[in-house]
């Protein structure tokens, strides 16, 4: 898993809203953020993940540049709102 430049998406089968948000930031981060891997995280495998994280409900979107957290979100959020958020920090990064 890729912990330095990424987007962590914790999710959990029981979330009504937690598959059909992952398919639409697939897209969103192939379209608009090439350099960011996006890392899908069961919070029922990975409970390791989800201490280290401190993630307590699902869906959260974590925003990690350089390996230190940056953005945090949770529930079903507005990708417009979600796409502007992680823009600003993506170009500070990579358009320099």
């Amino acid at each position: 898993m890729n912990e330095e430049n990424a987007i962590l998406y914790f999710w959990n089968a029981s979330c009504s809203v937690c598959e059909p948000l992952y398919d639409k930031l697939e897209i969103l981060v192939k379209e608009h953020f090439p350099n960011l891997a996006l890392e899908k995280i069961n919070v029922v495998n990975h409970p390791d993940l989800r201490a280290k994280y401190n993630v307590f409900s699902s869906p959260i979107i974590l925003l990690l540049l350089d390996g230190q957290e940056f953005f945090r979100s949770s529930g079903n959020v507005s990708l417009q709102e979600l796409k502007q958020k992680i823009e600003r920090l993506y170009h500070l990064k990579y358009d320099l």
